[in-house]
């Protein structure tokens, strides 16, 4: 796991406040890395503490052009350690396209339970598109324009 809390500094983000406000902080990640990394889809964690600034910004995983391997052990592991008291994920597309897959959908459900068992709430998954663009589950299942059943389920 890579840890990039030096990057939250070149941001100026220091408060999230909602989705506007993490979207660059990833971009500003992904315009750090290689070239050859820009083409692969990364996973991250933001770790906050109550309220809402920045404790940790960390790398779960870095996969394939289209897919990565995520699993709720690695997920939590850096929010524990550094005893945040809510996270929220993200990754890239490297398509460019933000729209969540069926798999991102479930995944997010699948980590918003495990994040209830252990008190440690989900506030949002941001997926990274091209440039500015950027996808909020969240703000997208609240204004009932994402309406999957994965998502219906875990009572966001």
């Amino acid at each position: 796991m890579q840890c990039y809390e030096h990057l939250k500094l070149k941001t100026n983000v220091k408060q999230i406040n909602g989705s506007a406000d993490v979207a660059p902080v990833f971009r500003a990640i992904l315009d750090a890395e290689s070239e050859l990394d820009r083409d692969k889809e990364h996973f991250w964690i933001l770790c906050l503490n109550t309220k809402n600034h920045i404790l940790r910004v960390e790398l779960i995983t870095l996969g394939l052009l289209d897919q990565t391997v995520v699993h709720p052990r690695e997920v939590f592991r850096p929010a524990i350690g550094c005893s945040a008291k809510s996270v929220i994920l993200a990754h890239n597309h490297p398509s460019g396209d933000p729209t969540p897959s069926d798999k991102d959908e479930t995944l997010t459900a699948r980590l918003i339970d495990c994040g209830k068992m252990l008190d440690i709430p989900i506030i949002d998954h941001v997926v990274i598109g091209e440039g500015d663009e950027y996808w909020s589950m969240r703000e997208h299942f609240n204004n009932d324009y994402c309406h999957r059943p994965a998502l219906d389920k875990c009572g966001w």
